[in-house]
């Protein structure tokens, strides 16, 4: 299918520099508004490890036990889980598809409701990108579009409902 080419480095500084800016101030508001240092420990006391399901308010009350270990060398965060926290991550994100996915059960945050394009995946690779609205805006054919790009008629009208959205 339709690969976007690389962007020039001058625009990929301007994307990367949004990306940064808009990152920054994503984490900031999480961490200053959504969850003020009270309600995270609330926030702390029913949270629980995914597989297990062990809950995560008393660990620190055996330090000798494999958790207790865990719990004492977690980072200090508010609003990253307390799962990440265990494994050493902090509230600095790397990306907006980190930080959907690591921050506490209850943000509930959505990657498609943030303001910027994630061009790498989660282990910070490059992705290419599929060109399907250039290729659309070029030719027209909402056929053509679905053969040439890999998608199917849904997904290929969510796409383009989602650029004319977007344009407007």
């Amino acid at each position: 299918y339709g690969i976007l080419p690389k962007l020039s480095e001058k625009i990929q500084k301007i994307m990367d520099d949004q990306r940064s800016s808009a990152l920054r101030l994503y984490s900031s508001y999480i961490k200053h508004s959504c969850l003020p240092k009270q309600e995270a420990q609330e926030q702390d006391e029913t949270e629980s490890l995914p597989i297990s399901s062990l809950k995560l308010n008393n660990i620190e009350a055996v330090p000798t036990t494999f958790l207790g270990r865990l719990a004492a060398a977690r980072i200090p965060a508010i609003a990253r889980s307390e799962y990440y926290r265990m494994s050493g991550h902090s509230d600095d994100f790397a990306s907006f598809s980190e930080m959907c996915d690591t921050v506490k059960p209850n943000l509930n945050m959505d990657l498609d409701a943030m303001p910027a394009c994630e061009m790498k995946d989660h282990q910070l690779r490059d992705m290419p990108l599929n060109a399907y609205a250039s290729d659309f805006f070029r030719h027209g054919s909402l056929t053509r579009l679905i053969k040439e790009n890999g998608l199917t008629s849904a997904k290929a009208w969510y796409l383009l409902k989602q650029w004319s959205y977007l344009l407007k």
